[in-house]
């Protein structure tokens, strides 16, 4: 019988190698602007998933959320694009209900990547 190790995954909720290469890119000022935009257009953005929740329009909000991955990607929010990619998902497979709390940790995720992100990359 053949037992094997399973090492716990690192829990990775932003690039830090991407985030650096914006920050030597764009720069501090400019990064910074860029955060900010990116909070203004993803604040819009939940409010339309949450719109689409409550009118159980999966269609809608498979869009959001697929637009919101790839912006949260662009910018090295790993964890929250990895549950835009869920809620999409979810949504394509009619699994109303699952995307509620997928919704929820989204919301939680996001502003816990972003506050990571502009820590990063005030240091």
């Amino acid at each position: 019988r053949l037992v094997m190790a399973v090492q716990p995954i690192e829990e990775v909720d932003v690039d830090r190698h991407l985030l650096t290469i914006h920050l030597h890119v764009f720069g501090q000022a400019r990064l910074r602007t860029l955060f900010e935009q990116f909070q203004e257009q993803a604040d819009g953005v939940l409010l339309q998933i949450e719109d689409a929740l409550q009118l159980h329009d999966l269609y809608e909000l498979g869009e959001l959320a697929h637009t919101l991955a790839g912006s949260c990607s662009t910018l090295g929010l790993l964890e929250a694009a990895q549950l835009c990619t869920a809620l999409e998902t979810g949504s394509q497979k009619a699994q109303g209900a699952g995307c509620l709390s997928l919704f929820a940790a989204l919301k939680a995720a996001l502003a816990n990547n972003l506050s990571k992100a502009r820590e990063i990359c005030e240091m």
